[in-house]
């Protein structure tokens, strides 16, 4: 039984220390993230980062984990921008700064999308008859968001 308390003792003072001073809203945002809950993720950061306005991790998961996972590519930059704004050199979440997080996640999505157009490019270049249109409409589409 003692070295259950321990475990317990251990595994509080560990998540305390991952969430650190975070407000109530962001570590609501964070719980519901980890459900993958993202209709209240996006409430919860939202209304965090109406609570820590300085705070550079709350745009970029409201860039990475909502708009970006919806496509909405312009609120996704609108809100890099205002994280990299805030404090492009704060280190958040795993260790890295906002700039490198921000540069990995657009260099990520660029790429899914572009990669996503060569691949709707070749199955036009495939196919026969009104499957081809449907195709390179696919491709061009994905070549416009990247």
């Amino acid at each position: 039984m003692f070295s259950n308390s321990k475990l317990y003792l251990f595994l509080a003072i560990f998540y305390l220390g991952i969430l650190g001073c975070a407000s109530e809203e962001l570590t609501s945002a964070r719980l519901y993230i980890q459900q993958e809950n993202w209709e209240k993720a996006e409430e919860f950061l939202v209304k965090a980062l109406e609570v820590e306005p300085e705070n550079p991790e709350i745009p970029y998961l409201l860039g990475k984990l909502i708009y970006a996972k919806g496509k909405e590519w312009g609120k996704m930059n609108e809100m890099f921008d205002l994280a990299l704004n805030l404090n492009e050199e704060k280190v958040i979440l795993e260790g890295g700064t906002v700039k490198e997080y921000v540069e990995q996640s657009r260099s990520q999505y660029w790429t899914n999308s572009y990669n996503s157009g060569v691949n709707e490019f070749s199955k036009f270049r495939k196919l026969l008859g009104d499957g081809r249109k449907t195709s390179l409409k696919k491709a061009i589409s994905s070549f416009k968001e990247a």
